[in-house]
């Protein structure tokens, strides 16, 4: 299961057990610590206690992307120090699980059928008397039929 897709919780029981496999696997120490470093900075992050959902899911996202992108950066120049959390990549990956999540909502509105309760006493299930289908399908009449002479008016009066 990718980072991700867990939770917090899981995140927080998984992070320490890679480090014994760190250690099996030949890690430089300095690599191993700056790890450590870095999930104690996602657990300690003031999202990490959020009561947004989309908050602590950046949390997740962000350490599963940073890490990758940590691994293929460690033999160039374009190594970083992974323990330094970017609150800057972190908001716009917070922005974008906001975008996502709002596309979502909106696409829900896209399948949503226009009479939600079809049980329901408020929806009106009685067809219009039929002289009102006739008024409403009549087509308008031109303006110069609807009136023809506009003194005419006056006179209903």
């Amino acid at each position: 299961m990718q980072d991700e897709h867990l939770s917090l919780e899981q995140f927080g029981e998984a992070a320490p057990r890679m480090i014994p496999f760190m250690h099996d696997s030949s890690w430089d120490q300095p690599h191993v610590q700056m790890h450590v470093d870095f999930w104690s900075a996602i657990e300690r992050h003031d999202w990490r206690n959020s009561r947004n959902k989309h908050q602590q899911r950046a949390l997740l996202v962000y350490q599963g992307q940073q890490r990758c992108w940590w691994h293929n950066c460690i033999a160039s120049i374009r190594a970083f120090d992974l323990s330094i959390l970017n609150d800057d990549v972190l908001q716009t990956m917070f922005d974008n699980i906001m975008v996502k999540a709002h596309s979502e909502r909106m696409d829900m509105f896209d399948t949503v059928s226009p009479f939600p309760f079809p049980n329901s006493s408020l929806v009106h299930t009685h067809l219009p008397p039929p002289f009102f289908l006739a008024i409403i399908s009549h087509p308008p009449l031109a303006p110069c039929q609807r009136n023809p002479n506009p003194t005419c008016y006056a006179s209903l009066t």
